[in-house]
């Protein structure tokens, strides 16, 4: 049996353990963002630099900074020549400790679709900006809640693409959500049981995986409707998917 030991003496760095335990971020994406968040932090790192301290090369790293931003740990700030001193366009790297879709945070990216278009892996590291370390401490906001809640039915759906948006609409079924023309709320149990209904009807006629709808299309109207068939048939749904409460919690 293989022993690991740890042996620590200074220069520690202390850091929220969301990210180690995120199941969905592989191990390098888990250790870049572990060395980012070890920065002070009021030093902006250039993203050349990174390559010149890391065994890494560029390709590998901008791949694990694309993996970070897919799932919520980077956003890309874009300036345009006339808000910066060098009069060219330059791309902050907006690090969190916790994934910015469990944040209330306004998005402040400069044509934010130029920038999503663009993506990570096709922006040259040396002409690329700053990486921003100064952390959101989601401890201290109410989202979290939310997002604990979110992650357990983002979790049991079938199709986990667009996790941002879908973290979205979830927060708007929460609180009320325009549907046909009422505004509309559902509760996660109701959420739980249009997930399984719909992930148990898919089974049933055998649809295949690339005809499934992207999480981020089933949590904005989609959910509503099978949650409509559990609403209507409750005592059916929770005997045929023997599943309790505790699965996914109340609201």
């Amino acid at each position: 049996m293989a022993v690991f030991k740890i042996g620590k003496k200074q220069n520690y760095t202390v850091m929220s353990n969301y990210h180690l335990r995120d199941k969905n971020l592989s191990l390098k994406a888990k250790g870049l963002l572990s060395f980012m968040l070890s920065l002070p932090e009021d030093w902006d790192y250039s993203l050349s630099g990174l390559v010149s301290v890391l065994k890494e090369g560029e390709s590998a790293i901008n791949a694990t900074l694309k993996e970070l931003k897919e799932n919520g740990y980077i956003r890309i700030d874009k300036l345009l020549p006339n808000q910066t001193e060098s009069k060219k366009i330059e791309y902050i790297y907006n690090i969190y400790e916790q994934p910015m879709e469990y944040q209330d945070i306004e998005e402040q990216t400069v044509e934010k679709q130029e920038v999503e278009n663009q993506g990570v892996e096709n922006q040259h590291v040396e002409n690329q900006g700053q990486i921003n370390t100064n952390i959101i401490n989601t401890k201290e906001n109410n989202i979290c809640p939310l997002a604990d809640n979110f992650h357990k039915l983002w979790n049991s759906y079938p199709r986990r693409d667009g996790k941002s948006q879908a973290f979205k609409h979830y927060k708007s079924w929460i609180r009320g959500k325009e549907y046909a023309g009422k505004i509309e709320k559902l509760t996660n149990k109701e959420m739980w049981y249009a997930i399984k209904i719909y992930q148990y009807l898919l089974e049933e006629s055998k649809t295949e995986k690339q005809f499934v709808k992207m999480g981020s299309t089933f949590f904005n109207d989609s959910i509503y409707e099978y949650a409509e068939k559990y609403k209507q048939s409750p005592n059916y749904w929770e005997n045929k998917l023997k599943q309790g409460v505790d699965d996914y919690g109340v609201t």
